[in-house]
C-alpha cells in the first residue's frame, strides 16, 4: 500500500506526501525510516492508551 501510494504521488507530481504515527507504534515508524520518510515534528500526549501518554510525530516523503 505504502510502495502504491509514493509511486502515485510521483506520477502525480506530488512533492510530498505527509503522515502521523503514535510513538507506540514501532513497527509504523520502522517502515516509514526504511522509506527515508523524515520526521518533521513531534505533537506532545495527544493521545492516552494503556495508561500512557503517546506523541504524535509528524513524518513527510519528498518525492523531489
Amino acid at each position: 500500500m505504502l510502495e502504491y501510494t509514493l509511486e502515485w504521488a510521483k506520477q502525480h507530481k506530488i512533492h510530498k506526501v505527509v503522515l502521523t504515527v503514535f510513538s507506540e507504534n514501532v513497527i509504523a515508524k520502522k517502515l516509514y525510516k526504511k522509506y527515508a520518510f523524515v520526521i518533521e515534528g513531534i505533537q506532545k500526549d495527544p493521545l492516552y492508551v494503556d495508561n500512557q501518554f503517546q506523541d504524535e510525530i509528524y513524518v513527510a516523503y519528498f518525492l523531489n
